[in-house]
Order: structure tokens, then C-alpha cells, then sequence
């Protein structure tokens, strides 16, 4: 009697286990995270993503600047000078953009924001 018992718990072991969605949809809403923890995260991702933004409006007045370049005519020195001098200007917006941008993600990923993905 106790042979068959075991026989019979091991075969429907398996099957009175619940499976992962089981338990992902019992705890599902049950986490309690701290709100003024997801705020801050929030407003760092956000902030994260205004510099991305601006980056990004950089990069095509860069493109802008280099299409004028080519469509101006060589006799016009001075403009070639203000376009070559705004394009300096640019990239070094860009390269401080990209640093701001890069201590702006290691910023919300020091402050443990849970589950962000950069």
C-alpha cells in the first residue's frame, strides 16, 4: 500500500506543482514598491530622455550646417567661415551632450531604478 502510494505521488508530482505563470500571476500587483522611489526614477528617465532629445536636434543642424556648406558658392568666404564655426560650435555641443547623457544613465542605474533597461 505504501509502494503504490509513493508511485502515485511521484508520477502526479509533477503535475500538482504550479508553473511559472501560475505563480507570476499570483504575485502579479502583490510588490509593494516605494512610490516616491519610482517618481524619482521617473523624472531621471525623463530628464535622461531630454538630453537624448536635444542630442538628437544637434545631430541634424549638424547635417543641416553640412548640406549649407555644400551648397554654398566657394566665393562666399565669409559665410563658409560662419558655417565652419557653427559646426565647431555644434559638435562641441555634442560632445558635452553625449557626456551629460552618459552620467545621466549612470545616474538612474546608481539610484536602482528597478526593472529600466537603457
Amino acid at each position: 500500500m505504501l509502494r503504490v502510494a509513493i508511485i502515485f505521488l511521484t508520477i502526479l508530482a509533477p503535475f500538482a506543482t504550479p508553473s511559472q505563470e501560475h505563480i507570476r500571476e499570483y504575485f502579479k500587483g502583490s510588490v509593494i514598491t516605494d512610490p516616491t522611489k519610482t517618481r524619482r526614477c521617473e523624472e531621471l528617465i525623463e530628464h535622461r530622455g531630454k538630453k537624448i532629445t536635444f542630442k538628437n536636434n544637434l545631430l541634424g543642424l549638424i547635417d543641416r550646417n553640412k548640406k549649407l556648406r555644400k551648397m554654398v558658392p566657394r566665393e562666399k568666404v565669409t559665410v563658409h567661415e560662419k558655417l565652419e564655426r557653427n559646426i565647431i560650435n555644434l559638435k562641441r555641443e555634442l560632445k558635452l551632450a553625449r557626456i551629460k547623457i552618459k552620467k545621466a544613465s549612470e545616474e538612474v542605474i546608481i539610484k536602482g531604478c528597478p526593472g529600466i533597461s537603457l
